[in-house]
């Protein structure tokens, strides 16, 4: 006589523990996810300020200055060339360097279509990037997450804006990429290891290649480089470039990033920092 046999299996409430379990372990996990993830994120960004650090001094051996931090052409030109394009050969872009013409501006050919080219150091892995909404028609010009640092406008070192100017405003001259000017070491004077060159930024961006705009009795407006005359990671929507009046003009358009608690920097002696954002600004 056969012995019936029984099956053995979860029950319903055991399958519902498991899940409740499975669950739980994945949402402790995950934050631990994201923060890895945050991690290396945080690590390609640095990466991709030192190659333009690397770039910049490479520049600067090779011309005894660095490149000026953007390049003057009226609005009809969409803006002269910026940083961005000048050190091309130097982070082993040559061909695409070749292909611009630095006398001409963004949107003269040859360079109108080149905007749409993704040069990666360009960009921080945790922005979401995307196309400048003002390209002309017809392009997607890539834009970039890294902008110069014209200066503090220290002791009055700035050009005010002109009169009725409503979007630009002043730029200052200080640092070590305002517009139309060529600094070398040096020009540096509170040593390179404590000097801004270059930082993260996150809101209203703009295309690579764009440098500034210069309408004499209008604005003079700059892309690919920016006042410091605002707190890391400002809150936009206190400083509402599209607000109505502007809660901040164009250069003043402020450095932040993605990443909690700050921004990266790159300085002029070539090394990354990490700037927190509570850092007190007169430092």
């Amino acid at each position: 006589m056969s012995v019936p046999h029984r099956r053995h299996g979860f029950t319903l409430v055991e399958l519902l523990v498991v899940i409740a379990i499975i669950g739980i372990l994945v949402g402790l996990l995950l934050p631990a996810v994201q923060q890895a993830r945050e991690s290396a994120r945080r690590s390609q960004c640095f990466n991709h300020l030192k190659q333009i650090g690397v770039a910049f001094h490479n520049y600067h051996s090779t011309h005894r200055r660095f490149p000026v931090g953007a390049a003057w052409k009226p609005w009809t030109s969409q803006g002269g060339l910026g940083w961005h394009v000048s050190i091309l050969p130097y982070i082993e872009q040559e061909n695409l360097a070749d292909e611009f013409d630095m006398g001409l501006g963004a949107i003269d050919p040859p360079n109108l279509f080149l905007g749409a080219k993704h040069v990666s150091i360009y960009d921080c892995p945790s922005s979401v990037g995307g196309v400048d909404p003002f390209a002309p028609a017809n392009t997607s010009w890539v834009v970039a997450n890294y902008a110069g640092v014209t200066g503090a406008g220290r002791s009055g070192d700035l050009i005010p804006m002109v009169a009725g100017d409503t979007i630009c405003g002043d730029y200052f001259k200080d640092g070590l990429l305002p517009p139309a000017k060529a600094n070398a070491m040096k020009n540096v004077l509170d040593g390179s290891s404590h000097s801004l060159a270059v930082g993260e930024r996150t809101y209203q961006l703009r295309a690579w290649l764009k440098g500034g705009v210069n309408e004499p009795t209008m604005w003079r407006c700059l892309f690919s480089t920016k006042n410091l005359s605002l707190g890391i990671n400002s809150n936009p929507a206190v400083y509402d470039f599209d607000a109505t009046p502007r809660g901040v003009l164009f250069n003043d358009l402020f450095f932040g990033s993605e990443h909690p608690g700050g921004a990266n920097f790159l300085f002029i002696d070539g090394s990354i920092h990490f700037v927190v954002d509570n850092i007190e600004f007169s430092v």
